[in-house]
């Protein structure tokens, strides 16, 4: 080679530039100005759409496309058409607005319209850039996600469970980096970087479900007492509880279900009446939401997962301090998964769980900031001597668990 030439950059002596680490890429990624995020939000539907009197179909006819349509409705934009990969939809109505195949949806109005996907869920696998794909593949010229559309009309649309503005995520830069420096084992720290990602940019196929079942119990992360005592809130249909039974093979002292839903209470109680009966006799379901202070609140008791406290829904139910709850003053072990009253509940128990010490796992993935905000309550709460994991068990920004474990709970070394 002529003395002074330039290496070729194929060259296989060449060094390789270092991946950058999850803070430098998360400080990479909160670079972005918030003027230029709230430009962004408010413009990317709109390119799509390309035209803003365009007409709607939507892929989805289900609980989201019906929340979808009538916001759409509310602003005054037409939708013509809901599409379905289910079959058994085909050629009826939702709301007045007629479920066409995708085929024949695509052959219509895929030249004409904006087609907005309208599915988000946590099972199966989902993926939302596949059924874009799809679309996209049958000749729909303009494709859009639920995000994208909601980040265009926030009033209207947001917040709904981890999407909202950009913007108002950059605002608390500062924290997001914060909750950062709390975990420090890498696949912790890989994770929130994808999910801060995902809550900028909506890129859902930059994240994955990488943790083991069950969740709540995964053996890489907790080990049990045999005097434990669990405390559930938001005890759905039983499947957590089952999943403790099962993981500590009956070694426990008590639990605790909490489950305002009458609903999902029914079946809970079926699934306890199935265990034996030396199990039952520790079992204590209580039908009460976990929140701030005592009294009472409004419910949505839908008799989902998604069953949840909300101002305007009609159903009251009893609302409780952990402190007020049998058993709540002896936990060991707490799990929230209610539906974005997480903070409210920490709160309520805070007393207890500076005293107590549990273990503690808790849903991160209702809202925006709770994947920031919920670890630094806890911070503050919380004695020394913790360590802090999250893992992903499903696709797509849902169950994002957060663990704080007392070290002397850790599995492995400290």
């Amino acid at each position: 080679m002529t003395t002074g030439a330039t290496p070729s950059t194929n060259d296989a002596t060449a060094p390789i530039a270092p991946s950058p680490s999850p803070a430098e890429e998360l400080d990479r990624l909160l670079a972005e100005t918030v003027p230029d995020a709230r430009a962004r939000e408010s413009s990317r539907f709109g390119d799509i759409a390309d035209d803003p009197s365009r007409p709607v179909v939507l892929l989805g006819s289900g609980g989201l496309g019906r929340r979808t349509l009538a916001g759409l409705r509310a602003i005054g934009r037409e939708v013509v058409a809901f599409t379905d990969n289910s079959s058994s939809r085909w050629g009826s109505e939702v709301d007045g607005v007629p479920v066409l195949s995708p085929d024949e949806a695509a052959r219509r109005y895929g030249e004409s319209a904006v087609f907005i996907v309208s599915i988000w869920r946590a099972e199966g696998g989902f993926r939302t850039s596949a059924l874009v794909d799809e679309l996209r593949a049958r000749g729909c010229r303009r494709v859009a996600r639920i995000g994208e559309l909601y980040w265009a009309h926030p009033a209207q649309f947001l917040p709904y469970f981890g999407i909202d503005l950009p913007s108002r995520a950059l605002a608390s830069a500062d924290a997001i980096r914060e909750a950062l420096s709390l975990f420090d084992d890498p696949a912790s720290r890989a994770e929130y970087v994808e999910q801060v990602r995902w809550r900028l940019h909506l890129d859902a196929d930059g994240l994955a479900a990488k943790a083991s079942e069950p969740i709540y119990f995964t053996p890489e992360i907790v080990r049990f007492r045999d005097d434990e005592v669990l405390v559930d809130a938001g005890a759905f249909d039983g499947d957590t509880l089952g999943a403790f039974v099962s993981a500590t093979g009956g070694r426990f002292a008590r639990a605790v279900a909490l489950e305002p839903d009458p609903k999902n209470l029914d079946r809970l109680h079926a699934r306890v009446a199935a265990f034996d009966p030396e199990t039952r006799a520790r079992i204590e379901l209580v039908p009460v939401a976990l929140g701030r202070e005592d009294g009472e609140a409004r419910f949505v008791a839908d008799g989902t997962g998604a069953a949840r406290l909300s101002r305007s829904a009609e159903t009251v139910v009893p609302l409780r301090r952990l402190a007020s709850i049998p058993g709540g003053a002896d936990v060991t072990f707490f799990k929230l998964d209610i539906e974005g009253a997480e903070p409210a509940a920490l709160e309520g128990a805070r007393e207890i769980i500076e005293r107590n010490r549990p273990l503690l796992t808790v849903s991160v993935y209702h809202e925006q900031d709770h994947l920031w905000r919920i670890p630094l309550l806890l911070r503050e709460m919380l004695p020394s001597g913790y360590r802090w994991f999250l893992r992903a068990y499903s696709r797509e920004g849902f169950d994002l668990v957060l663990y704080a474990i007392p070290h002397e709970r850790l599995v492995g070394p400290g």
